[in-house]
């Protein structure tokens, strides 16, 4: 019986499955094997993975019946104390093994690792980012933090928590369901794996992240969870978007209740993991309020589409559209915000001629608003079309901020915190900052706010707000 057995469902992956195997085969440590089990594949995905010849290999076959029957009959095919999951199309990179190992052997039943995404062109690495056992239940109550082909654990863990379940999104399912039964999950903060990111993916279809959404068995396993982490039942927050029995108000009201119910909770972890999941708890508000407005049809304020373009291309020119419209008398903003554009077009973009051009445009975008205009906009924060940027003399942004579309800029203002990459605000759609305003931590400023001459806010503003000098004072 081997330590470890590395499960790979695989089907229609003839084309990856065979260097997916001779990585994994590469970091395989000692008393190890990878079984691959081909869900009725019809391109010779079975003969790809023989390929590999070596003995720690063994290749399964039967007829198609899904992913996660798949994995259930890979871990009945097996008997090793721990089990990693690897996919037909992705590569683990070296030390994956040895890492997780050494976390299980630290107390984890379950551990994950960031991911590199690659497909085409130059490949994204992530910013390194542990989540440690105490926190990932919370971070499960606002997404999925981790990619599935990551996992390596404790068979019993998985065993007891009940396997895979046939439902949209087998592997949240069974990291709630581990979480709820008290079971300690942890993201290492190095990645593990080159994740291939493609139009195909499963996980691209809106229609199966609906279902996900829909599904009765993750919503039960998802209130079992916050009743176990917050002391009560709670709706998952993309669920809840989909609920049409509740008006927007109702919908907005039911999340800010789970806010309250977090934010208590949170007060029993550390301050870098509080503002981790602050930023995060904010963000997925701002995306709930988003999509009420739109289903409200709010048009007071412009709306961030719930999701981009295609292209970079037309992300750039939709951007820069919306921008000459918002500052149509100003022609320094005009010219300021087609620069921001265009750099992030270029490092949106993939491939060798999209890097040079992004060191160029970028590059001396960075020279040029920071070191002569006084302007801190990085390229690589998320701006919502048609900003609006007043005179733009000493406006500091931390990348790490969220500025929704429509919103209005003034001189003098600060976003975040230049030193905390995750103690940032999420600004939603046409709000407007006035001259010198300060905006820190991980703050949501609603739709429509308007924040005063001089304001620092360090906490939630409503929509439509007012906040005036001093901060304390909002009026509804």
């Amino acid at each position: 019986m081997p330590r470890l057995s590395v499960i790979v469902p695989a089907h229609n992956a003839a084309d990856t499955i065979e260097s997916a195997v001779r990585s994994t085969v590469r970091a395989l440590p000692r008393d190890a094997e990878v079984v691959i089990l081909d869900d009725g594949s019809v391109d010779g995905t079975a003969d790809a993975a023989r390929s590999v010849d070596d003995p720690r290999v063994r290749v399964l076959s039967r007829p198609n019946r899904g992913v996660a029957a798949t994995l259930n009959d890979l871990l009945d095919a097996t008997d090793s104390d721990f089990v990693a999951r690897m996919d037909a199309d992705d590569i683990v990179l070296p030390g994956r093994f040895r890492r997780q190992l050494h976390a299980v052997d630290r107390g984890a039943d379950g551990v994950f690792s960031t991911v590199v995404t690659w497909g085409s062109g130059l490949p994204g690495v992530p910013r390194p980012s542990g989540i440690s056992p105490d926190d990932f239940g919370m971070h499960l109550l606002l997404t999925n933090p981790v990619a599935h082909s990551t996992f390596l654990g404790r068979r019993s863990a998985v065993v007891d928590a009940g396997g895979y379940r046939e439902i949209p999104t087998e592997d949240y399912d069974l990291w709630l369901r581990m979480a709820a039964r008290g079971m300690r999950l942890q993201r290492l903060a190095l990645p593990g794996l080159a994740y291939r990111v493609h139009p195909g993916q499963v996980t691209a279809s809106a229609e199966w992240r609906r279902s996900s959404w829909e599904n009765p068995e993750i919503a039960e396993a998802y209130s079992a969870l916050a009743e176990r982490l917050l002391g009560s039942p709670a709706v998952r927050i993309t669920s809840l978007s989909i609920d049409d029995s509740r008006t927007g108000a109702e919908k907005l009201a039911e999340v800010d209740r789970f806010a309250d119910d977090f934010g208590h909770a949170l007060q029993a972890h550390s301050q870098p993991a509080q503002r981790a999941l602050r930023r995060k708890l904010a963000e997925r508000r701002a995306w709930l309020a988003n999509r009420v407005r739109h289903e409200a049809g709010d048009t007071a304020a412009p709306s961030v589409p719930s999701s981009p373009p295609a292209t970079p291309r037309q992300a750039y020119r939709a951007a820069v559209a919306a921008d000459r419209r918002a500052n149509a008398s100003y022609p320094k903003s005009r010219f300021i915000l087609r620069w921001f554009r265009r750099a992030q077009r270029w490092r949106a973009e993939r491939g060798p001629l999209a890097r040079i051009m992004f060191l160029i445009v970028g590059g001396s975008y960075k020279v040029a608003t920071e070191g002569f205009m006084g302007i801190e906009l990085p390229v690589s924060t998320h701006v919502g079309p048609g900003l609006r940027l007043r005179h733009g003399v000493g406006v500091v942004v931390n990348p790490a901020s969220r500025i929704g579309a429509g919103v209005m800029i003034r001189q003098g203002v600060t976003l975040g915190n230049r030193k905390t990459s995750d103690d940032c605000p999420t600004i939603e759609d046409g709000v407007e900052i006035g001259v010198g305003a300060v905006i820190i931590g991980a703050v949501t400023v609603g739709a429509g706010a308007r924040i005063g001459p001089n304001a620092v806010v360090f906490k939630d503003v409503p929509a439509g707000a007012v906040v005036l000098s001093p901060a304390a004072d909002i009026r509804v």
